[in-house]
């Protein structure tokens, strides 16, 4: 079953094409990872499945429905987007990861005990949010998706400038949650290895646009297209293994 079919989608910023995505499907419970240098127009097709911003031209469909932009609320609801780096509440741990079930109405339950244990949280759970290191946050953020009842997970460079026990930690933890639960996500990330290791498939962004696409353990072997290939040999140099982009 696919999630989302992308058809002639086009994002054109102050006049310039920053994204151009023909014809592009997402399977419902893949982690899909996106690679590319800056400004290939990861985040800004994230944002556009998301139902973040409006497409320029062209056709999204999720779950073979047409959506316009804006899109339904209780849509949008059954997704969510762990920016890069992300802004917690004034409050402590506990408040931030349970916010998102407090404005839909919902009481806290026993999902949040235990993504907060998955994520080494619980101990923390208290904290106030301005107290916790660059990780700490990042595994917040995760945690107030995660207590979601979720269908779609958007991660804009998740592991970023992380040290490599949070970056392998949020790895192991967003694969465990696909496949546990079904989710699909979506991952933009510049750490090959990362995609390597938890991705299904994996697609090259270059200038706007998926010059290649393949299965995690086909894009090990090495791409095909040249753009590809430099970018994936630069990244898995010796010195980009050890967790930090």
């Amino acid at each position: 079953m696919l999630k989302f079919e992308i058809r002639d989608l086009q994002k054109f910023y102050q006049g310039r094409q920053v994204l151009n995505v023909e014809n592009f499907a997402i399977e419902s419970g893949e982690i899909l990872a996106l690679v590319g240098p800056n400004g290939a127009g990861k985040s800004t097709f994230l944002r556009l499945l998301h139902f973040l911003e409006p497409a320029d031209k062209g056709e999204i469909y999720y779950k073979g429905q047409h959506v316009r932009y804006p899109a339904d609320l209780n849509l949008r609801r059954g997704m969510s987007m762990v920016f890069q780096r992300p802004m917690l509440f004034n409050a402590s741990v506990w408040d931030n990861v349970t916010y998102g079930l407090k404005i839909r109405g919902l009481q806290p339950d026993g999902r949040v005990q235990e993504v907060l244990e998955q994520l080494e949280l619980l101990a923390l759970k208290d904290e106030h949010a301005r107290n916790l290191s660059g990780g700490e946050i990042q595994r917040v953020a995760l945690a107030q998706s995660l207590v979601l009842d979720l269908e779609v997970l958007f991660l804009d460079e998740p592991i970023a400038n992380l040290d490599p026990s949070n970056a392998r930690l949020i790895g192991d933890i967003i694969r465990f949650v696909k496949k546990e639960r079904g989710l699909t996500v979506l991952l933009v990330s510049h750490h090959i290895p990362l995609a390597l290791r938890i991705a299904d498939r994996i697609a090259a962004l270059f200038a706007g646009e998926i010059v290649e696409i393949l299965k995690a353990e086909n894009f090990k072997e090495g791409p095909i297209n040249r753009q590809a290939k430099a970018f994936f040999e630069m990244n898995m140099l010796p010195h980009f293994e050890n967790g930090h982009t």
